[in-house]
């Protein structure tokens, strides 16, 4: 029973050991990964944003900067994916295999590239040139033997206002109400609209050329309008006056008659 009972003990101190030696084992794994794990590659899975505003036909560049290319270039990859305002993502341009491809997408193709080496930490991404379709949520990723980093990049895409349609409503005659509208089909709201009048020449002057859509609500036209309204009611005030001096004279001659010496 003595004997039996020591290996027991024995066999159960071999397990005991073995169980603490196994778990030390484990968490000191864990501990050296978390403390050999570069600060600056933890921050980078945190992620970083940015926002970016472009005019539609220009240049633009999105940022995203790593540390991961050197000195294992074999493993790196780099993918830009994009995420459009309806939610679709799809990927813009990939480096894998020390091959880049950025004809991905019959809507960019021939108009995305890296920006600067990517292979030596800039894989930001240059796009040229700007379409509205390509509006929406970027997401850089990078990836090197088990460490990553990424950035999102929200761009925004402006569109010039076309030319404005213009209409006129009202005759074009002094002392008439004109409305005048104007309005672009297309362009990123909000649309500022500016009237101005325009003049022949310099010094002249201003008037409503032939054709054209200008607001000719001003002082002059209200003050022509006025004076003509002045005028036409002192010619009827002389009319009328003229017509009663007319009628008193003849009255007069006729009462004059009887008195006239034949």
């Amino acid at each position: 029973m003595k004997a039996s009972d020591s290996s027991s003990k024995l066999i159960l101190e071999q397990c005991r050991q073995t169980s603490f030696s196994t778990f030390l084992g484990a968490e000191g794994e864990w501990i050296m990964r978390f403390l050999l794990f570069p600060v600056s590659y933890y921050v980078g899975t945190l992620g970083t944003h940015t926002e970016i505003k472009r005019v539609a036909e220009e240049k633009v560049t999105l940022p995203c900067h790593h540390q991961l290319g050197l000195p294992e270039k074999d493993t790196l990859d780099i993918e830009w994916l994009l995420t459009d305002n309806e939610g679709n993502q799809k990927v813009v341009i990939t480096y894998s295999s020390r091959h880049v491809y950025n004809n991905l997408t019959e809507e960019q193709r021939g108009r995305v590239a890296f920006a600067s080496n990517f292979l030596a930490g800039d894989a930001s991404l240059q796009i040229e040139p700007l379409k509205p379709s390509d509006e929406g949520r970027y997401t850089c990723k990078v990836k090197n033997s088990g460490r990553y980093v990424w950035s999102h990049v929200i761009l925004k895409v402006l569109v010039k206002p076309s030319k404005p349609k213009c209409e006129l409503e009202g005759e074009l005659t002094e002392g008439s109400d004109l409305t005048l509208q104007c309005e672009s089909a297309s362009g990123t709201k909000p649309i500022v609209y500016y009237w101005q009048r325009i003049r022949e020449k310099e010094g002249e002057d201003e008037h409503l050329p032939p054709r054209s859509r200008i607001d000719v609500q001003s002082i002059g036209m209200v003050a022509g309008a006025v004076t003509g309204i002045v005028a036409g009611a002192l010619l009827i005030f002389l009319l009328i006056w003229l017509l009663i001096r007319r009628k008193s004279k003849e009255r007069y001659e006729e009462e004059e008659r009887p008195n006239e010496i034949r």
